[in-house]
């Protein structure tokens, strides 16, 4: 009886072992799916990026994704082996992702000399729609593995149940065998197994979900740009219009509609204009620097955020540098920085009974001038201080996680850096540098 238990016993272990080897041969090819998706959102992004502002770290990053993905491609036709089924699957994959890759080689190539060829390949790759083939393509490679991984999974738990019987009846037949002990601590070798290549997989998927996010962030950004241009523009027109019709009106109020015409008017331009410059901006990467007053752009910058103060008191107190007065800055863009910063001030007052806000500037040094933003709101964790200016990274509720990574792309094009630190007491202060347009 002991030695049928033990015959027993020894072929569960090599059902387990067996069994465990498959579950990670499954990881192994579905982590190899998700290395390939990823590379080609990298090399398209990458493209896309470079395409819309010359910058080289963007081709850097397509460059790196295109000489990954052959390596990668072989290592999963061997990792599938006599698999009839899914070799047919990676075949016609490979297939559109080289040619794939050849389209977005003739982009890259012709970015700098060829604008409208580049744009015209990438209107013919849509057309072809070879990005959704290739994603279908990988989506049922994947389908396919995770079937076979629950199967092999069921076999795993199937496996263990057994041995685990016919450990119980050696535990009965003989409680100072070893055998189970090797038993116990291989299942619980190939359990660790599993829940490592599972976790490495849930990261994976993570990773891949917030390229794709990246790469229709930077596709969306120019359209949406040049889309709302149009309509601001035929705004301040109709207002202007508007203001002309009341020109020679003899009404007691018409001062007063002419006074709110124009400011309504200004305001469109405004907005048309901070669209265009984050327009250019996101295409060319390049910011237009000319020599401005920063009290100026502080002043407007507090008079637009407190529009939507609402009915709440805002205590706002100014503190600039005398020796700090010229910014050699895009004027825009340094006051969309500011206007961003002090709406996320007074978002997190908005439960305050007291709320201050406080802006102060002082000059370096090293020839640059250092803005703060302070708020006494309730502060922000320090474990997500240095995840602030990430894309997507948000401590609302109903926040996007554009807005402050935006900020950090602005600070950087000037040359100067930002930070969030927590003040003495409550609340936080966001400090960045900006040049100063007098040199020491």
């Amino acid at each position: 009886m002991f030695v049928v238990a033990t015959l027993a016993l020894a072929y569960s272990l090599m059902q387990i072992r067996e069994n465990s080897t498959w579950v990670r041969h499954t990881n192994d090819v579905l982590r190899l799916i998700a290395g390939i998706e990823r590379a080609v959102l990298q090399a398209e992004s990458g493209e896309r990026g470079y395409l819309l502002t010359r910058v080289d770290e963007y081709r850097e990053a397509y460059e790196t994704a295109k000489s990954t993905l052959p390596h990668a491609l072989d290592e999963l036709v061997h990792v599938l082996g006599d698999n009839a089924e899914q070799q047919r699957n990676l075949a016609a994959v490979r297939s559109s992702i080289e040619m794939r890759l050849t389209q977005l080689q003739r982009v890259v190539e012709l970015a700098q000399t060829d604008l409208q060829t580049s744009l015209d390949i990438l209107e013919q790759a849509r057309v072809d729609l070879l990005t959704q083939r290739i994603e279908h393509g990988l989506s049922a490679m994947t389908k396919f593995e995770q079937a076979q991984l629950k199967e092999r999974q069921h076999n795993f738990e199937r496996s263990n149940f057994a041995a685990a019987a016919v450990a119980a009846c050696l535990v009965v037949l003989a409680l100072a065998s070893g055998v189970v002990g090797a038993f116990l601590i291989e299942r619980q070798r190939a359990m660790a197994r599993q829940q490592a290549s599972d976790s490495r997989l849930r990261e994976l998927q993570s990773e891949l979900l917030h390229v794709a996010r990246l790469g229709t962030m930077g596709e969306m950004s120019a359209a949406l740009a040049h889309e709302l241009n149009q309509p601001l523009a035929a705004i301040a027109n109709y207002l202007k219009g508007s203001r002309r019709l009341l020109q020679d009106s003899t009404d007691k109020s018409a001062d007063r509609i002419r006074t709110a015409l124009d400011k309504a008017a200004d305001q469109a331009l405004r907005a048309g204009e901070v669209i265009q410059r984050l327009r250019q901006f996101v295409s060319r990467g390049e910011t237009e620097k000319t020599n401005e007053r920063l009290d100026r752009i502080v002043d407007d910058a507090v008079s637009l955020a407190l529009v939507v103060a609402k009915d709440r008191e805002v205590k706002v107190s100014l503190d600039l540098d005398p020796a700090a007065e010229r910014v050699l800055v895009d004027r825009v863009q340094i006051q969309q920085l500011l206007l961003n910063l002090i709406r996320n001030a007074l978002e997190a007052m908005e439960h305050q009974d007291v709320r201050e806000l406080q802006i102060s500037s002082s000059r370096g040094a090293d020839g640059m001038i250092e803005m703060t933003v302070a708020d006494n709101g309730p502060g922000i964790d320090p474990q997500l201080m240095d995840r602030l200016f990430l894309p997507f990274m948000t401590t609302k509720t109903a926040g996007m996680g554009v807005g402050l990574s935006l900020c950090r792309t602005i600070v950087t094009a000037h040359g100067g850096s930002i930070r969030a630190e927590p003040r003495d007491g409550a609340g936080t202060a966001f400090r960045f540098t900006i040049p100063s347009a007098e040199v020491i």
